[in-house]
């Protein structure tokens, strides 16, 4: 029994493209966002016509590929047609990978990357100051005391 529980896919429109999904993936793997351009239906939809495909052996994921959603790197599955094994999911990209990629993704925005290394420059800075008991260091406490005799009211 298939786990789609809302959609039976007996429609003749549903039929035809369903039949268009299997003609494609037979040609080639897609994923889902390709099979969306292709059929012209959102990616809601598609995801059921492929959560039906699959529970019905019609295709498989043949692999998984690394690639950009939005500002994060994700491995994107791709189908195929047939009724072979299921490609493993990757294992999650190690912390020094990730580390890299944001590292990256910072370097091309200048302006992100000048205002990330005035803020690393001001911690260390309030660090210098605490610890060594800096004069300047008052405004780095907080409190209303504090804050008037920062600014000369107190």
């Amino acid at each position: 029994m298939s786990k789609t529980k809302k959609m039976a896919f007996r429609m003749p429109a549903a039929v035809a493209k369903i039949n268009k999904i299997l003609a494609l993936l037979s040609e080639k793997a897609m994923n889902i966002q390709q099979l969306c351009e292709e059929v012209h239906t959102v990616n809601r939809t598609m995801r059921e016509y492929l959560n039906y495909l699959h529970d019905n052996k019609k295709i498989y994921y043949s692999t998984y590929k690394y690639e950009k959603v939005g500002n994060r790197i994700m491995p994107s599955r791709y189908y195929k047609a047939g009724s072979y094994r299921d490609a493993k999911k990757p294992a999650p990209l190690p912390p020094k990978k990730r580390s890299q990629l944001a590292r990256d993704r910072m370097n091309l925005d200048e302006e992100k990357k000048e205002f990330f290394l005035a803020k690393r420059r001001a911690r260390r800075w309030a660090n210098k100051f605490a610890s060594q008991g800096h004069q300047d260091n008052q405004w780095l406490k907080k409190g209303a005391d504090n804050d008037r005799q920062v600014l000369g009211v107190g």
